[in-house]
């Protein structure tokens, strides 16, 4: 069960059975209440044209307060081939998906190693991402395509 985080930026969508009056209060209840909670500490999905693949971006550091906060072990999943069926505009992805039986789409996971995040903001979403980026290659060199590479 996924429990939503919401930094409170503009854009964000409400979601009906979410309390938001305290950001991150959601996924804590989860991790409280022994449940898994999986976030995109980039801050959501990337906004890129065309389905290559890329690494992660840059953490907001809601990564790091929820961790901190909560002492819940931090594990990377790394995903790639997703992209090949959402990208691109609204016709574009219904095509794809229409066709995925036909041409069966690859799509691979990587679990990484749980982290030690430390007590560090900064340091601390360095390892994350670098843990995070670590994972994503693992999963994307399994396509088989040119990876875009750190920082483009």
């Amino acid at each position: 069960m996924g429990a939503p985080v919401d930094r409170g930026t503009e854009g964000a969508r409400p979601q009906d059975d979410v309390d938001r009056a305290v950001p991150g209060q959601d996924a804590q209840a989860a991790l409280a209440a022994g449940r898994s909670v999986l976030l995109y500490p980039e801050g959501g999905l990337p906004h890129r044209k065309g389905a290559r693949e890329g690494p992660p971006r840059p953490f907001h550091p809601g990564l790091f307060h929820l961790a901190h906060s909560t002492d819940a072990p931090v594990v990377p999943l790394g995903q790639a081939g997703a992209r090949a069926l959402a990208s691109g505009g609204l016709v574009e992805q219904v095509a794809r998906l229409l066709s995925a039986p036909l041409h069966r789409p690859r799509l691979y996971v990587h679990v990484g190693a749980s982290l030690c995040l430390g007590s560090e903001q900064a340091r601390a979403l360095a390892v994350a991402r670098s843990g995070l980026t670590q994972a994503w290659y693992t999963a994307a060199r399994r396509l088989g395509k040119p990876l875009r590479p750190v920082g483009s």
